[in-house]
């Protein structure tokens, strides 16, 4: 999720009138693994050479993330970004000149 995501949700949080909760996330909606987050990374910078092992640490049984039901539902919010258009648009982002 990339600082529009972000923001977009908080707005969508305060310009609605009534909401039913007082805690929402605002994510992507799914896990993403450290596998898809680095074949992102070298597709968008191809001369990258990290590397990470493969398998999923036993302290990890099941895939964990934020679930967005609450914000979907009582806002309209839907993210924008996947972790490939995130990782590319962070990319052109430090390109473009800005600190990390």
């Amino acid at each position: 999720m990339l600082r529009e995501d972000c923001a977009q949700g908080i707005q969508n949080l305060t310009l609605t009138e009534k909401l039913p909760h007082t805690i929402y996330n605002i994510g992507s909606g799914r896990a993403a693994t450290n596998g898809e987050l680095l074949a992102a990374v070298k597709r968008a910078v191809p001369t990258c050479t990290l590397e990470i092992q493969e398998g999923r640490s036993p302290r990890w049984r099941q895939d964990v993330y934020m679930d967005i039901t609450r914000i979907q539902a009582d806002t309209g919010y839907a993210p924008k970004y996947t972790v490939e258009t995130g990782v590319q648009d962070y990319v052109a982002w430090l390109r473009a000149g800005n600190a990390r």
